[in-house]
């Protein structure tokens, strides 16, 4: 494992603004080989605080940019990097202002000759920069050029080969006729994890409505149901609680109405790709209410997925 930082970087307000607002970080496999990154972002304001976090892989020859909010008074970025290319990873660190624009001051970048020895979480390298300005900067290697392209992979493969990916599955179920189907995907109020849902799918044979919800209540009995880890026997089980349910009565209550579809006629698939952009953290329930708007018993099944990782969310107002 190699760990890289930016030390505190100070980004008090210098009038109405401050000179960072965001802070993007590049990180480059220059091999054949794959490797791990997780970048910690922490707010410096009299204690050091987590406050953003995410892991992916990074695979052979791929250049990787994430970006994350930086808009407080001191900030620090680490890199931790692991897998077969871990430490050959390059990785850069820099500022955005508010009108988009890199912060020279605020810019670190890959030292040419590693010192492995002592590098570890409790005894990082810092990245030191010296005379950076834009008349001097310090340039390692082509890497302080974010216009060419980027190759990436997605949030959801990202977060499968981390073992942090899980599917659920009712399997071929007999929705009643005009009756229910219910899943309930509680993450618990003591998880360390956020659910970032991916992707929620629903076949019929007849006329269904598929709805979705946040925080409603289950108001009939549900059996247990267990998510699959997306990697083929790895070891990390979900965090969340699952119950599935049938039932000839709307079996939730209240809750708040995401999106609803109606599938008509002969039925079908539905498939609705969320790519992580509907977020449960912890303590908030993600419901699927499957309804058979048809009078006879219907075959139906109901699938969904999601990643669970640590995830600082702005503060609620």
């Amino acid at each position: 494992m190699t760990v890289f930082s930016t030390g505190p970087i100070e980004n008090k307000q210098d009038g109405t603004m401050r000179p960072t607002v965001s802070v993007v970080v590049r990180i480059v496999n220059p091999t054949s080989l794959y490797a791990t990154a997780r970048v910690e972002g922490y707010v410096l304001r009299g204690t050091r605080k987590l406050y953003a976090i995410e892991a992916f892989s990074v695979g052979p020859n791929e250049s990787i940019i994430k970006e994350y909010f930086a808009n407080i008074d001191g900030y620090e970025f680490v890199v931790d990097t692991g897998g077969e290319a871990g430490s050959t990873l390059e990785v850069s660190i820099w500022g955005k202002n508010n009108e988009n624009l890199l912060v020279a001051a605020h810019r670190l970048v890959t030292e040419e000759v590693r010192e492995p020895a002592g590098n570890t979480r409790e005894n990082p390298q810092f990245v030191e920069v010296v005379n950076n300005d834009a008349d001097n900067p310090v340039t390692v290697r082509v890497l302080n050029s974010l216009e060419d392209p980027s190759i990436s992979v997605s949030e959801a493969t990202g977060a499968a080969r981390a073992g942090r990916f899980f599917v659920l599955s009712t399997a071929q179920i007999e929705v009643p006729g005009n009756g229910f189907a219910a899943i309930e995907i509680l993450n618990p109020a003591n998880s360390p994890d956020t659910l970032s849902i991916e992707r929620v799918a629903a076949g019929t044979e007849e006329n269904t409505i598929l709805a979705l919800y946040f925080n409603a209540d289950l108001v009939v009995g549900g059996d247990p149901i267990t998510a699959v880890n997306s990697v083929a026997g790895y070891p990390r089980p979900s965090l969340t609680n699952c119950r599935f349910t049938i039932t000839n009565r709307n079996p939730i209550s209240g809750g708040q109405l995401i999106n609803t579809f109606v599938q008509s006629g002969i039925g079908g698939i539905a498939i609705i790709d969320y790519e992580g952009r509907f977020i449960v953290p912890p303590g908030n329930k993600f419901f699927i209410l499957l309804t058979n708007s048809f009078g006879n018993p219907a075959d139906a099944s109901i699938n969904v997925s999601w990643s669970e990782f640590p995830l600082a969310l702005p503060p609620f107002p």
